[in-house]
């Protein structure tokens, strides 16, 4: 994934733990170079729905929501 990043990156956190005889290592990294989209909650919100449009139909599936949770 490192590859998808611009050049001028900032690492955020970096980890490593051997919690048996394999590793996990975790690296966070933030892309300096490309401003951030200007998305409002609302533009969020619609995306999702679009996204989720019809799952109801689908025979054993159901959008999840607080409400069912």
């Amino acid at each position: 994934m490192r590859a998808a990043l611009s050049e001028k990156i900032r690492k955020i956190h970096q980890t490593y733990y051997l919690p048996t005889m394999t590793a996990l290592a975790t690296a966070i990294y933030e892309n300096e170079t490309i401003q951030p989209m200007a998305q409002t909650n609302e533009d969020y919100r619609n995306h999702a729905q679009y996204q989720l449009a019809g799952v109801e139909k689908i025979a054993g599936t159901y959008p999840f929501t607080l409400g069912r949770a």
